[in-house]
């Protein structure tokens, strides 16, 4: 039996705003890294589209667009007419449906896999609000292993091997974030007040999300409630969720800044065996160029120079 896991189960698909390109702090703690033309590394561009991260890549001998997700949990296929399909699907949630496939050939940015099972879904209402034809979703299975660097300044992804541990050896981050893996997805430590929460981190999540029950917990005069939303993600019914406004939360390394998240239920997570009292999405890393290994499980934040990468 397959079980859901973080992304699958979450809304996903809300547009907030989180900024630290210029925050002193990183002005003062930062140390440019250079990647040189004799590094050993794959680079392929990458589009973003109200904050969902999308790539090129082959599926079955068939191009085109998929979603970069580090929450989600394997390759996801859009709709049933690709690969074989092999059983229903088993989720704990009752919102979509879905089966197991056997895909014969994918390729990603050189990472090749063959004779892989994949979940098919469909996802057309995301086509729909994203306006772009999307073959699937690029989820743990495929990059475990590597070393991901995203560079949003460039608008390109970098991969590595991540047993080498590539970058931490030329270069100092400005900051490095350890991660543990619950199930699929990397989760950090955040601290609120003299408490520690555990935050997974999804590229795929285009908002920061917040479990009601950690909210309980906050004082009122630490947040403040901006507005209602509509979360929509992988279920087709979209959902009203009310919008705060806060820096009770704080990321071990990083400075406290007051971010935008959207609170929900995730105690459905716990079911995947996935304790988390909250998502950090397209928000924490915009205008940054962080890197996930999930080798040495080390999130890093880096100053890049553009002049030194390959074009």
């Amino acid at each position: 039996m397959m079980v859901a896991g973080a992304s699958l189960l979450l809304n996903v698909c809300a547009h907030t705003q989180a900024r630290y390109a210029d925050n002193a702090y990183y002005a003062a703690n930062k140390e440019a890294l250079r990647l040189t033309r004799t590094s050993n590394f794959t680079i392929v561009p990458y589009e973003l589209v109200r904050g969902m991260i999308l790539v090129k890549a082959e599926i079955e001998g068939q191009s085109g667009n998929f979603i970069l997700d580090t929450g989600a949990p394997t390759l996801i296929v859009n709709g049933d007419g690709i690969g074989e399909r092999s059983a229903e699907w088993q989720s704990v949630s009752s919102d979509f449906n879905a089966s197991t496939i056997r895909i014969n050939k994918f390729n990603w940015a050189g990472i090749e896999k063959k004779g892989i099972e994949a979940i098919a879904l469909d996802i057309s209402h995301l086509e729909e609000a994203y306006q772009r034809k999307l073959l699937g979703i690029i989820g743990y299975q495929i990059f475990a292993g590597r070393e991901i660097l995203v560079n949003a300044n460039t608008m390109q992804i970098f991969i590595f091997d991540g047993k080498k541990n590539y970058l931490s050896r030329v270069s100092k981050p400005i900051t490095t974030l350890p991660f543990t893996m619950q199930d699929h997805l990397p989760v950090i430590s955040a601290r609120v007040g003299d408490q520690i929460y555990q935050f997974g981190f999804d590229s795929g999540c285009t908002a920061n999300l917040l479990d009601q029950a950690l909210l309980d917990k906050l004082p009122e005069r630490e947040y403040s409630v901006l507005a209602q939303r509509q979360l929509q993600g992988f279920s087709e019914e979209p959902q009203d969720v009310m919008v705060i406004g806060t820096a009770a939360i704080e990321l071990d390394n990083l400075p406290a800044k007051g971010s935008e998240y959207l609170v929900t239920s995730l105690s459905h997570l716990k079911a995947s065996d996935i304790h988390i009292s909250g998502l950090l999405g397209y928000p924490f890393f915009k205008d940054l160029t962080f890197s996930i290994n999930y080798v040495t499980r080390q999130l890093s934040i880096w100053e890049i120079h553009s002049e030194e990468v390959l074009p």
